[in-house]
């Protein structure tokens, strides 16, 4: 289910491009480019990103930056629902745009919230500075806070809207014909026994977590 919420992301991440192209950037939506924390890194970490702005992601950078935040962190499959809800709360209420330089510092901070609200044991911010290295605790404390404040920290997420997301996004993965190799990491209903969770866990893939992320910076 990766390949189809990452799907969703290109198509927003589409449109998005257009209205910066007529609009320019806003600055109260600064600190969720990755442009704005470039002073202070390493100059092979600039090179990196300024060569991926230099063409759109494609649905496969973006399901394989999900799956390997997920996987290396350990985070429930189901907290990627509630991560792309924010994400379009986030549009919906402020318009913030999601673009070459935003989607993943927009894709973690999402993540992240998600995680915190709805995990009993949440992974803390320092955790997720592990997972993505780019950005320091104190980066992520200021964007959580910043994120929070623009949902007018509705974070809540019912029953019903989890389960219309569920569904619609299980009938757009049969839409998606994209060569990836995650293509059999499925999302895990909140319904499903821990029968079917155990087995499903037991599914080994090849990747390695540190050189994937590396190679996001």
């Amino acid at each position: 289910m990766s390949c189809a919420i990452a799907s969703i992301i290109i198509d927003h991440l589409h449109e998005d491009e257009t209205l910066f192209a007529r609009e320019g950037i806003k600055q109260e939506f600064l600190l969720f480019y990755e442009d704005y924390y470039l002073k202070n890194k390493p100059k092979s970490t600039v090179d990196s990103l300024l060569q991926s702005w230099k063409s759109l992601p494609q649905i496969s950078d973006i399901q394989e930056f999900i799956w390997i935040l997920f996987d290396f962190g350990k985070i429930k499959p189901e907290i990627a629902i509630i991560m792309l809800i924010y994400l379009q709360r986030l549009k919906v209420y402020k318009g913030v745009l999601i673009l070459r330089q935003s989607w993943r510092p927009l894709v973690l901070i999402s993540t992240m919230s998600a995680e915190k609200v709805w995990s009993d044991i949440p992974l803390s911010n320092k955790d997720f500075s592990t997972l993505y290295p780019f950005f320091s605790v104190e980066d992520l404390k200021k964007m959580e806070a910043e994120f929070l404040k623009l949902l007018n920290f509705e974070v809540q997420v019912s029953q019903k809207l989890y389960t219309e997301y569920y569904f619609n996004l299980s009938t757009l993965v049969n839409q998606i014909e994209i060569p990836n190799p995650f293509v059999n990491h499925k999302v895990k209903s909140l319904a499903r026994s821990k029968a079917e969770e155990d087995e499903e866990e037991s599914v080994a893939f090849d990747v390695k977590s540190e050189v994937i992320l590396k190679k996001n910076l």
